[in-house]
């Protein structure tokens, strides 16, 4: 009797060692094995993704070399609700992440959060639908486009582990609206004051700075707005220059 159970103890100690740091973490999750996704996401890859399942475990990471496109895409989340393991999104053309809009609730293990830079064209999230947030880290960056987040219905962030909050390097006008900051700093689950961070500046910094950084938007966008003018004055000038002209050969 004690060989058996010596034995069926030995038999899990080897189990838990073969285990990768993601199959242990989505075990602890009590993952479906059939909604798990433990591969690179690409073309190749795309026709096992576990389409039907509203929970899915997965590293989910989308980048240049993915060739999925937005439409492939939103067919492939149309069911998913909530996502365990983590989300990176960098080097694409992505304008927006709507192809995630059904999801939920996003769940990252403690060492990956959610990373999302380097997205030249993209304006916001998209993430209509969701509500919760439970990652160490939420890492938005290089989106010199966005100007917002559309995340009207989230709830709540938390994590035990949490620490980091960083908006770096977007547009300009994120810096404009402190409300944008208050209003993602009063979802927070923490103590940490400081959090978020926009390029380095807390809320109440944003906030002190935003009547200057408003005119100085303001007076940019006016003066790119005559130079736009000028050059169409210009433009429009040279042409009935050049009609007249060939009206005269």
């Amino acid at each position: 009797m004690w060989f058996f159970l010596i034995l069926l103890f030995i038999n899990t100690i080897l189990l838990q060692a073969a285990l990768s740091p993601a199959d242990t973490f989505f075990k602890k999750k009590n993952c479906d094995s059939q909604c798990i996704f433990n591969k690179e996401l690409s073309l190749e890859s795309i026709s096992s993704f576990p389409t039907n399942c509203s929970r899915v475990c997965t590293f989910l990471s989308l980048n240049e070399y993915s060739g999925i496109n937005e439409s492939k895409l939103t067919n492939l989340f149309k069911n998913v609700k909530v996502l365990i393991g983590g989300l990176s999104v960098s080097n694409t053309a992505f304008t927006s992440l709507k192809f995630l809009a059904p999801l939920e609730g996003i769940e990252c293990s403690d060492d990956v959060g959610i990373n999302i830079q380097n997205n030249n064209e993209m304006v916001d999230t998209g993430l209509i639908n969701l509500k919760t947030i439970d990652c160490p880290t939420i890492f938005i960056s290089a989106g010199f486009q966005m100007t917002g987040l559309n995340v009207p219905k989230l709830e709540r962030v938390y994590s035990n582990t949490i620490d980091e909050i960083i908006f770096k390097n977007n547009s300009e006008e994120l810096l404009l609206d402190p409300f944008l900051c208050y209003g993602l700093r009063n979802v927070l689950s923490m103590d940490n004051e400081d959090a978020p961070t926009f390029d380095g500046e807390t809320c109440e910094q944003v906030e002190k700075s935003a009547p200057e950084r408003n005119v100085t938007y303001m007076d940019g966008k006016s003066k790119s707005a005559t130079m736009v003018n000028n050059f169409h004055e210009c433009f429009d000038f040279l042409v009935s220059v050049v009609i007249f002209v060939v009206t005269q050969l």
